[in-house]
């Protein structure tokens, strides 16, 4: 076998982003662990010396390889353990003070209902309350309160054009929001999560949809206890935990790139899910799913009141189901 010199970076990069994940996933290194890779940047610099010095020579090769296991390995830490880097700041400037500005909306849906969140570079919590009224309540850092758009029975709530401090000076997140929805209403609920964190409990809503996407961030979704007609997660180089609905039949599609995603399902609900995508890993065989072509079915799902069909797309991913710790 001949291996091609110009793709070999880009080969160790994806095997060690994809491959930290992994073995965090499977026990084998601790997740505080990962979450330190940034510290290896020296390496990179160390790699590039090699390069130069060894640049006439077949060993050359060795100082591109080392920078992009370097680079690999510090994002596939990113990846295992989510966004929050400590003191090193990834949105703003942490030594900007200034005052915290609150932000707040309210509003009653009708029968139905549409939720629109956008959430960069902050925490998002979304609970639910008992009747048709919903609420929201904020901080936000320096440069804007955030932008909550309502008309009727829908409302939008995003981050300001511009902050000048995402992050204190101790790596916590300045901004945070609680937005609580009405269990009523049957809704329309999309949720965004850039650069950020997302906690959504929802007990009780009745979701016609639920449309969600982190990226560069995690996520857990508490389905367990909602009714939900159709679903779509979409992960991109963050991490995502989604509880599946106990007493409602769901169908959706679930998408995760050069990320990771756990999903718990209630024991007594039918679960298929078709597989597309590449460099993936999945537990679903040890789980005593039957394999048949590109789909995966739970023994139960013939006979099951309650069925959850999904497509899955995964790249440089890994899917777990009913991991040890829970989807919390």
């Amino acid at each position: 076998m001949r291996i091609d010199r110009r793709f070999l970076g880009w080969g160790i990069f994806f095997i060690a982003l994809g491959g930290v994940p992994l073995l965090v996933r499977q026990g084998l290194v601790a997740q505080s662990t990962a979450g330190d890779a940034w510290r290896l940047w020296p390496l990179v610099i160390v790699g590039i010396g090699v390069g130069i010095l060894l640049r006439r020579t077949p060993a050359a090769v060795a100082g591109g390889m080392l920078v992009a296991a370097t680079f690999g390995i510090v994002f596939g830490g990113l990846l295992a353990s989510g966004p929050d880097l400590g003191n090193v700041a990834g949105c703003g400037n942490p030594n900007v003070t200034g005052p915290i500005v609150a932000s707040q909306g309210s509003g009653t849906f009708s029968s139905t209902g549409t939720a629109r969140i956008q959430m960069d570079c902050g925490v998002l919590t979304v609970d639910t309350q008992p009747g048709s009224g919903w609420s929201f309540q904020g901080r936000d850092p320096q440069g804007g309160a955030a932008v909550v758009d309502q008309s009727g029975s829908s409302f939008g709530i995003a981050a300001p054009a511009r902050s000048d401090a995402f992050w204190n000076v101790t790596g916590a997140h300045n901004r945070t929001w609680t937005v609580t929805l009405p269990t009523t209403p049957q809704i329309d609920l999309t949720v965004g999560v850039n650069a950020g964190s997302g906690h959504l409990d929802l007990a009780g809503a009745n979701l016609a949809s639920l449309d969600s996407e982190v990226n560069a961030g995690d996520a857990s979704i508490d389905l367990s206890h909602a009714t939900v007609a159709a679903i779509q997660v979409h992960v991109n180089a963050g991490s995502a935990r989604v509880n599946l609905p106990a007493s409602s039949s769901t169908a959706g599609s679930l998408s995760v790139n050069a990320g990771s995603l756990d999903l718990c399902a209630p024991a007594a609900s039918g679960i298929r899910i078709r597989v597309s995508g590449a460099l993936s890993s999945t537990d679903f065989a040890a789980n005593g799913f039957a394999h048949s072509g590109d789909t995966w079915t739970s023994p139960n799902y013939s006979s099951a009141g309650n069925r959850i069909d999904l497509q899955l797309d995964a790249n440089l991913a890994s899917v777990n189901l009913d991991p040890a710790g829970g989807c919390q």
